[in-house]
């Protein structure tokens, strides 16, 4: 029993991540996780753990992450030790760390309540800005260390559920 409820709206324009979340903002009246469509967890209790995670830490903010080979097709968070400092969306290097964003946000009411344009970058709403403004405006921002598998493409699709 995962304790949920679902509610859904559609995203008439392609606006980003964050466009999509903010489509169905109105909906929002408790904490709320948002995951993009393209990631796979083997874990079933993943969101048990996630969620537990958010609640123990009193977070603002909690943030799905995993250590990642190719850090330039992620959102990198750069870190102070544990905590969060700073979020660079696909970097050219290493040099910002290896620490992925995963696509996986648990929100506080309070903070999936604030104003859509603080997730705008360039005519995109992305949920980079979100952790990103969470960051510079001090708010309780946690990482949640996971695995996770991205599916975007038919190759790492085919490497998840085919092993190939």
């Amino acid at each position: 029993n995962y304790s949920c409820q679902i509610r859904y709206r559609t995203q008439d324009v392609l606006d980003g991540n964050a466009g999509a979340f903010y489509c169905a903002q109105d909906l929002i009246d408790d904490n709320v996780i948002i995951t993009d469509c393209d990631n796979y967890f083997e874990d079933n209790e993943f969101f048990i753990k996630i969620k537990k995670y958010f609640t123990e830490s009193d977070a603002d903010l909690t943030v799905g992450v995993s250590t990642v080979d190719t850090p330039s097709k992620y959102a990198i968070i750069k870190t102070d030790e544990d905590r969060p400092i700073d979020i660079f969306e696909k970097p050219k290097d290493n040099s910002l760390g290896t620490l992925a964003k995963s696509g996986v946000l648990i929100l506080k009411k309070k903070v999936a309540q604030l104003d859509k344009k603080i997730s705008k970058i360039g005519e995109e709403y992305t949920t980079t800005q979100i952790v990103k403004y969470c960051i510079e405006n001090d708010y309780n921002v946690n990482l949640f260390k996971m695995n996770f598998n991205d599916i975007g493409t038919w190759e790492e699709y085919n490497k998840v559920f085919f092993r190939k």
